[in-house]
């Protein structure tokens, strides 16, 4: 079988690559803080991420707000999303 050889070589494919990647987890990383900020409070002072939103549904209405009902629907919601509708092998 014979061999081709191109006239240019592969390393500005490679090299492109590396750098559109570093570009690709740069942004994620940035989309991460910035969900770590606003989640925290950091954002505008009058908006919607103005307050810390840790722990404001916790006490009022609580975890258990439904019930046992409840809990049995986060379950069933969580088994789809685990396993999709059409499962097959």
């Amino acid at each position: 079988m014979r061999q081709r050889h191109f006239a240019r070589s592969d390393l500005p494919d490679a090299e492109e690559e590396f750098w559109s990647s570093v570009l690709k987890l740069s942004v994620a990383l940035l989309f991460v803080i910035a969900g770590v900020i606003f989640a925290c409070g950091g954002g505008p002072s009058s908006g919607l991420y103005s307050e810390r939103i840790g722990g404001r549904y916790w006490s009022d209405p609580g975890a258990f707000a439904n019930g046992f009902k409840g809990v049995c629907s986060v379950f069933v919601t969580a088994a789809f999303s685990v396993r999709p509708l059409d499962s097959r092998h």
